[in-house]
């Protein structure tokens, strides 16, 4: 959501009855072409879900009658046909009454989760607590872990991004309104859940309007970690490479009215930008329309996904000027708002799954970003007014604001292709965090009917000689059906007897992998206290092989050697990954 004054409106859909608490799944009727519905689970008040494992994990509004506080709501999908609620958190066994929350993200291993309170209504300076962290390891009995409270610089969060151990709290300040003090993403080290910590901030130059509705991290293979900030009237690209020290790149502008959500396709070639769009009756819905046709209300190129040609350097080429084109819901007007939402891409080609408010839920070929293909389309009896709609395991997961969770099923394509042949969304996590993919405990994935040819990029990555390049046997399908890697566990511990540098400071230790032809493959860093001795130890997953390595501080090369990786099983890396790691 964008303003503030639409929230309360939204909070008016919930209405959480203790009836639901032991829900299970009920038919699920509806139209559409090439999606089939499954089962729904009626939890009011729904906003986003997460996929892990045996489990969908959803944020709940809060109760428009002052009762339950809202929270998380964890539903068992093992059989999508027959789903159960089998969790739940509210936010008044805590003692948390102003709760309303949006955004919820999920660490790779289903282990934790984050609720973002963007819908309270009395955010309280110094009181309120924007995001608390939830041990989810116990799916039956989730319970509070920590919280982020307000410091008297944080004037509103509406979304989180959870990259391995660090939280970035995204502001959504809209340049339409007065320009706060604190128009900043708050960084948060959450390594203790128990105890989060604020470490720094993302600010933007000058007085720059608008940023950050929400962002999304790209670790990229040349080594550098680049955060795309969806700003509004614009989109932001960030070096996070160091999350304390960043660099602005670029703030770029196309033809979108309200930037919601910003990535990098695949293979880097294209940015996809999703336009919560105004004229779709954001602000008023009895003025709404979408569609992209004719020449009445309908004509504007309002609440689309859009497709931007991307520079190598991942910024958009020319400012956001190569705009490749764009895809609109089917033609809707004064309905109820039509814009796009939440999207999620498949891990090796141009296909994309995408919720619209009202219009329903969609499967997308974007190969040719001039004229994007409509796969399927779903909307449910009554409406649909889906919030999120994301693969895992083969089947869909449409967050409903109002009915709750839709399971649904893609049958296009004779189900021989994504998302008909998606893995678990956790790979996909672990490969958007940086961390290595290690199956769910005493989960069982099923290994889809068919997977698409894979799809080569400029971002794919050499491969150690010996090896061939694709997914492990453990992907669940998520690799595009490539031949199958070896795959073996990264360890490397290193001692720099002392650092250089100013006493008193901290100098950024690097470690850089390269494959048997010299390529890089992965870089890792940490930061350690001058005039000591100090101690790396960086552990990750590899395409089995051996691997040159050079540790460098600040930009001087201190060490070199080489470290083998033995074939091991049980273990999966994303499509495009040679090794992944992370250092301590």
């Amino acid at each position: 959501m964008v303003l503030r004054a639409c929230l309360a409106a939204l909070a008016a859909f919930a209405v959480l009855t203790p009836a639901a608490n032991a829900q299970s799944g009920v038919p699920l009727a509806g139209e559409g072409e090439n999606i089939e519905p499954v089962a729904r689970v009626q939890i009011p008040g729904a906003n986003e879900v997460e996929l892990a494992g045996d489990w969908a994990f959803m944020s709940v509004e809060k109760a428009a009658d002052g009762g339950e506080g809202g929270g998380l709501v964890i539903v068992n999908i093992a059989d999508p046909t027959r789903p159960f609620v089998q969790g739940r958190w509210n936010a008044s066994s805590a003692g948390i009454t102003d709760a309303g929350y949006a955004d919820v993200d999920l660490s790779p291993d289903g282990n934790l989760a984050v609720l973002t309170n963007s819908h309270c209504s009395d955010c309280k300076e110094g009181v309120v607590a924007w995001a608390v962290l939830i041990d989810v390891s116990d799916k039956s009995k989730p319970k509070l872990l920590g919280k982020v409270v307000d410091d008297a610089t944080m004037d509103y969060v509406h979304t989180s991004t959870l990259d391995g151990d660090t939280l970035y709290l995204n502001p959504q300040v809209a340049p339409f309104y007065p320009q706060p003090g604190n128009a900043h993403i708050t960084v948060v080290d959450i390594s203790n859940p128990a105890q989060p910590v604020k470490t720094g901030v993302i600010a933007p130059p000058g007085a720059d309007a608008g940023l950050a509705h929400d962002s999304y991290v790209d670790h990229r293979p040349d080594g550098k970690t680049l955060l795309y900030a969806a700003s509004i009237n614009k989109s932001d690209v960030i070096d996070i490479t160091d999350p304390l020290d960043s660099t602005w790149l670029q703030s770029a502008t196309s033809t979108y009215t309200l930037s919601h959500d910003v990535q990098p396709n695949h293979d880097r070639s294209i940015i996809l930008v999703d336009d919560e769009g105004l004229a779709g009756g954001q602000l008023d819905e009895s003025v709404s329309a979408c569609g992209k046709v004719g020449s009445g209300p309908a004509s504007l190129d309002s609440g689309s996904i859009h497709f931007l040609r991307a520079a190598p350097d991942g910024t958009f080429a020319n400012g956001g000027a190569v705009h490749l084109g764009t895809f609109n819901a089917p033609t809707n007007v004064n309905q109820g708002a039509c814009v796009a939402h939440v999207f999620w891409q498949a891990p090796d080609e141009n296909r994309l799954t995408q919720a619209f408010y009202r219009t329903g839920a969609f499967v997308l070929d974007f190969e040719d970003p001039s004229n994007p293909q409509m796969l399927g389309w779903f909307v449910a009896e009554g409406g649909s007014i889906y919030w999120s709609n994301k693969p895992h395991r083969g089947y869909l997961y449409a967050s409903d604001m109002e009915h709750g969770l839709d399971i649904l099923k893609y049958t296009g394509e004779g189900g021989t292709r994504w998302p008909a042949t998606a893995g678990p969304a956790e790979v996909q996590r672990s490969a958007r965090q940086g961390v290595p993919y290690v199956p769910i405990a005493g989960v069982a994935t099923p290994t889809p009917t068919a997977t698409p040819p894979a799809t080569a990029g400029p971002s794919s990555q050499p491969t150690p000689s010996g090896s061939t390049s694709g997914g492990s046997a453990s992907d669940g399908g998520a690799n595009g059906g490539q031949p199958v890697r070896e795959l073996g566990r990264l360890r490397l511990a290193l001692t720099l007897k002392r650092v250089p540098g100013r006493v008193g400071r901290k100098t950024r230790l690097t470690v850089a992998f390269t494959d048997a032809a010299g390529d890089r493959v992965g870089r890792v860093s940490v930061r350690r206290a001058t005039s000591k001795r100090a101690r790396i130890l960086v552990r990750g997953i590899a395409v089995a092989g051996r691997y040159g390595w050079t540790l460098k501080a600040g930009k001087r090369t201190r060490r070199r050697g080489s470290v083998g990786v033995q074939k091991a099983s049980g273990l999966a890396l994303s499509a495009n990954a040679t090794l992944v790691a992370r250092a301590r």
